[in-house]
């Protein structure tokens, strides 16, 4: 007799000894008649489970019909179960309509604002769930029109402010939705909101046709964010927005209003960024004769405009500022008046943030390479910084940071020295590796560097991570690093990082790598963290690497670092399989997986590609190792959080496995201990199927 003869009661009998909700469906989708007779008792099941997932997952796929069987079921609509949002709230995140109207029907109170999501507390971009939110702010978030609409129809809150003090206006507003900011202003939702006022975070983000609609409709154009205690204006300007900064000014909003301070606030926030363009839009709008010919010339407002005149290259108002009588030399040392963070060597700066460093007028005007503005600040006798950079920046090494020849010749014929020594002995030609220009000009003007200790291998570890085969050359050349490199110990490693260019180049010079030695391990485990396929391949192809699998005992897969390409993956997992690398010599790479995945506090764990394809190379993941108490990373995988796809990835490698019977049941009954012993009884019912899968799989 077969399976599909047996009577009703039977099948039922069948059904309910079933070990989980996977096995249970496996049976019913056999054929109709199960379909029609199970289809119900398995919504059951997962109504009664500790897990009623069915309601979220329908929530969050939009499938209507699977959400009608699980209320039929009795999974309560107010009821979250994985995810942490409650079956509306993923509705509404996900865009899904017909749910919403669904769970509406059946008498969701959409009148808390609290209470939507059982989770207190979310890091900032951490997912796309990142937000708290009742439903109305969730959909107009995500730019959901028709659900909002209903929600609103069906009595739902439309102004009131979320756990983060956002309203479902400022979150349309931020991202720009303009025809939900219509239709929630429309339904009377205020337009100047105290805490996160909608046209500033619009202002923002260079909404410009949402910030012109909520001025046309009402809105303050000098509102203050009081989060940021900023204006719109400001944060327009500091983002860059011309546009958005044309509208503000059209609509009253003042160029001059800051109110903590200075009146050239709102120009400065533009500078900040480099958003010259916007800096000039509101210098067009602004009466910058009248402040600089009134007041003390050295309080901060003159000190402003000096330093952010000379960042933009406004000659004749830095002349204005300087005749005025503001010294030449004054400074902004207040980061949080003017922190003037360049777009390119932040580190750099902040560097020098950290330790309260004070940053001159012609140090922008350097970075930036504003000759005429620093032509300027020298006839005014502008101090060029002194050996101590403890007290001053070094305005020529931001020059030679930024390649401006024009400047750092200027520089150099007012006495500027090539040879300045920064902190950790850096000098100017440290900076200029990447420009072969800048060193033949720094090069012919008496710059000089000695070849010895940290000096030689801190001007090559620039050129090397750079890629600046021209600058090496140009070194070359020029006499400096004459020799094959001598004073290097970790050039290859240096060289990885600046592409198969740099490394080409580099062993081409007479650069000696001992084959598998220290130095070539590190180089590849660098390439391997990269997902840099090409330069595997080099290390490879120039004999540097061989017959390796392992490196300091370590597995060389276990060097792959997290990401979320998964082709990037795929591609550096099979270029090193198929360079001979073994998954099985060394610690087994699928420990640090899953302790990257369960343990290490990391908001990017490893993708589950990660797991088959190592699986497929090789890896055992059955096999314990001593020095994990003998725990293998298959037992070790029975505590984890949401364990049961990488589970079943390792389940599976057992079809390929000549495994009798009772080594099978000897290892999956330790599975069973673990998973009882961390409390995960979801992932037994796998460990069942495997064994009941293995004992029957010759049958026909």
């Amino acid at each position: 007799m077969q399976i599909l003869d047996l009577p009703n009661e039977l099948m039922f009998l069948i059904f309910h000894h079933l070990d989980d909700e996977y096995a249970t469906n496996a049976l019913l989708q056999t054929n109709k008649r199960l379909y029609a007779l199970l289809n119900k008792s398995l919504y059951i099941a997962n109504a009664h489970s500790p897990r009623p997932s069915a309601l979220e997952w329908a929530a969050r796929h939009g499938q209507v019909q699977t959400a009608c069987y699980a209320l039929e079921a009795g999974i309560s609509p107010t009821q979250a179960c994985e995810k942490d949002w409650l079956p509306l709230a993923l509705a509404c995140i996900y865009g899904h309509l017909d749910v919403v109207r669904l769970l509406l029907q059946h008498g969701i109170d959409t009148s808390p604002v609290g209470g939507w999501s059982t989770r207190d507390e979310y890091e900032e971009y951490e997912t796309p769930l990142d937000d708290h939110g009742y439903p109305v702010a969730l959909a107009a978030k995500r730019g959901h029109y028709e659900i909002v609409k209903l929600l609103l129809e069906a009595g739902a809150p439309s102004d009131e402010p979320t756990d983060r003090k956002n309203t479902p206006l400022s979150l349309a507003a931020e991202e720009g939705h303009l025809d939900i900011v219509k239709m929630l202003v429309q339904a009377g939702c205020n337009v100047n909101a105290e805490y996160v006022p909608p046209v500033c975070y619009a202002a923002r983000d260079g909404r410009v046709e949402v910030v012109q609609y909520l001025l046309d409709n009402g809105a303050d154009p000098n509102t203050i964010a009081p989060s940021r205690r900023i204006t719109a204006l400001e944060l327009a300007a500091w983002s860059g927005h011309s546009e958005v900064i044309k509208v503000l000014l059209n609509h009253g909003a003042d160029p001059y209003f800051n109110h903590r301070g200075p009146k050239v606030m709102p120009l400065c926030r533009a500078v900040d960024n480099a958003h010259f363009t916007a800096a000039e839009t509101l210098r067009d709008a602004m009466d910058l004769s009248k402040i600089i010919d009134s007041g003390d010339p050295n309080d901060a407002e003159h000190i402003l405009l000096l330093v952010a005149s000379a960042a933009c290259g406004w000659d004749s108002i830095l002349r204005a500022v300087l005749e005025r009588g503001t010294p030449p030399d004054a400074t902004v040392s207040d980061p949080n008046v003017l922190r003037f963070v360049p777009l390119k060597h932040r580190f750099y700066i902040r560097e020098h943030r950290a330790r309260d460093l004070p940053l001159s007028a012609l140090a922008f005007a350097c970075f930036y390479g504003r000759l005429e503005a620093v032509k300027i600040l020298l006839e005014h006798n502008v101090s060029l910084g002194e050996e101590d950079e403890e007290v001053i920046q070094n305005s020529f090494v931001l020059a030679v940071m930024g390649s401006h020849v024009d400047v750092i010749t200027a520089l150099l014929d007012h006495g500027a020295n090539p040879n300045y020594r920064q902190q950790y002995n850096e000098c100017p030609l440290m900076w200029a590796a990447t420009s072969p220009e800048v060193l033949n000009l720094l090069l012919d003007r008496g710059a000089t560097l000695e070849l010895s200790g940290q000096s030689a291998d801190s001007i090559l570890e620039k050129v090397l991570i750079k890629g600046a085969v021209d600058g090496m050359k140009t070194l070359q050349r020029r006499g400096i690093l004459a020799s094959p490199l001598i004073f290097a110990r970790l050039a290859l490693g240096w060289a990885v990082s600046g592409g198969t260019r740099m490394v080409e180049y580099l062993l081409d010079q007479g650069y000696k790598v001992e084959p598998n030695g220290e130095e070539a391990q590190r180089a590849l485990s660098n390439a391997v963290g990269d997902f840099d396929v090409d330069m595997i391949n080099l290390l490879y192809a120039r004999g540097l690497v061989y017959d390796l699998s392992a490196i300091s005992g370590q597995n060389i897969f276990s060097y792959l670092e997290c990401s979320g390409d998964d082709e990037k993956v795929r591609s550096t997992i099979n270029a090193l399989a198929a360079h001979g690398v073994d998954a099985t010599t060394g610690r087994n790479p699928l420990y640090d997986l899953l302790e990257l995945r369960f343990r290490c506090d990391c908001n990017c764990a490893p993708s589950l590609m990660y797991y088959p394809l190592l699986l497929d190379h090789g890896t055992d993941p059955f096999q314990g190792e001593e020095e994990m108490d003998g725990k293998s990373p298959f037992l070790e995988a029975m505590g984890g959080y949401d364990a049961r796809p990488i589970i079943r990835y390792m389940l599976k490698t057992l079809d390929g496995r000549n495994i009798n019977l009772e080594e099978l049941k000897e290892i999956l009954d330790l599975a069973e201990e673990e998973a009882i012993e961390r409390k995960k009884p979801d992932v037994i019912p796998l460990l069942h199927r495997a064994y009941w899968r293995k004992k029957y799989e010759g049958l026909p």
